[in-house]
């Protein structure tokens, strides 16, 4: 990373002198980590970002009194296998330690490691057989009191920060003995689900629903109306089932088939209630962590997640970039939307209060 990043460097701009230097990779790198990731939340979400892109079974954080503690259980590829290879991974302990923590411990089942702002030394203890560990200790001022009102606060913080960062991570995620959530969405009856499919292999990339499966009154299901259930709960009126957008989701999403149907990734839900006012904002979900808000500019209410498989983030993958890609996919969505409200809004279950809402969708 860091040395493509000084070859492309070398063929722009124009020459002012001539000559050799040298530059230690590793410097380089702790000088990155130390300006690049500038509070330590943004180390700790890293580490959450790395743990999903490794396809690991699940994750767990503990927010202790003297450190945070990250299982990684039975990662399967990636950054998570050496720490003396992942330059992401020692760019992510090397931005929590120069943020505010003593150092950083990284453990697997055959090395470990303890990561200093000035070196990295052997650690004796290995984590169990296919997991790999990583432990954050808390910088801790003197005194009894006055350092346990300085972790007391910092773990109430730290819970608070990983609440609004990660309640639509696509694996398994436990934090401090709870699963994180952002928001309650299960509440109230919907008019619209459009929900958007990806093949198994994207699992990474995509996107925890905000709420299971729906029972709804009409399914559309890639251009085919599913029957309705005998007796409908009218939690939603309808629900729609479409692949992603392979133009949007980026060039190598392969195409969705029924007989993937169980190893699917959801790449997205959007969602109109039927009690609220127009308007609507959509959460970007970039490897687990929460990277940006899109509100929503058509008419309606449209609200929900999507994954920003596609769209750009910037250097930190933290951040989501505002661009074309970002108003494209505003784009597909509100045709998409519009399409399917079209199709729905003669069918003769339709309430007068549904129909209201499907026909400022259709109004795109």
């Amino acid at each position: 990373m860091l040395e493509e990043f000084l070859a492309n460097q070398t063929a722009e701009g124009s020459l002012d002198s001539s000559g050799s230097f040298t530059i230690s990779a590793e410097q380089a790198r702790r000088k990155m980590a130390e300006s690049g990731l500038d509070s330590s939340l943004k180390g700790l979400l890293k580490l959450v970002q790395l743990g999903v892109e490794s396809s690991c079974r699940s994750i767990k954080i503990t927010l202790g009194k003297d450190d945070i503690a990250f299982t990684f259980q039975d990662p399967c590829r990636g950054l998570l296998e050496d720490c003396t290879l992942g330059e992401e991974l020692q760019g992510a302990l090397l931005a929590c330690v120069y943020s505010g923590f003593a150092h950083a411990t990284y453990q697997t089942e055959t090395i470990a490691w303890r990561l200093h702002r000035d070196r990295v030394e052997p650690f004796p203890a290995k984590s169990p057989s296919g997991v790999v560990r990583v432990v954050l200790r808390r910088w801790s001022p003197s005194g009894f009191w006055e350092a346990l009102r300085h972790n007391l606060a910092g773990r109430t913080e730290d819970y608070t920060k990983f609440l609004s960062y990660l309640g639509y991570c696509p694996i398994p995620l436990e934090l401090d003995g709870a699963r994180p959530v952002t928001e309650d969405r299960s509440m109230g009856v919907r008019a619209l689900d459009l929900r958007l499919r990806g093949p198994g292999d994207l699992r990474y990339a995509g996107v925890r629903l905000p709420f299971g499966e729906s029972t709804c009154v009409v399914r559309l299901q890639d251009d085919r109306t599913i029957a309705p259930p005998e007796y409908p709960a009218w939690e939603v009126f309808a629900a729609v089932d479409k692949p992603a957008d392979k133009r949007l989701f980026g060039a190598d999403l392969p195409a969705w088939t029924d007989s993937q149907s169980s190893g699917q990734a959801d790449l997205g839900l959007l969602y109109s209630p039927l009690d609220v006012l127009p308007g609507g904002i959509i959460d970007v979900v970039e490897k687990g962590v929460l990277v940006g808000r899109l509100p929503w500019p058509h008419q309606g209410h449209l609200s929900g997640v999507i994954s920003c498989l596609g769209l750009d983030t910037d250097l930190s993958g933290l951040a989501l970039v505002h661009n074309s890609k970002t108003t494209d996919l505003l784009a597909y969505l509100r045709d998409e939307v519009a399409d399917a409200a079209k199709r729905l809004v003669t069918h003769p279950t339709v309430t007068p209060t549904v129909r209201e809402r499907l026909e400022a969708l259709t109004s795109l």
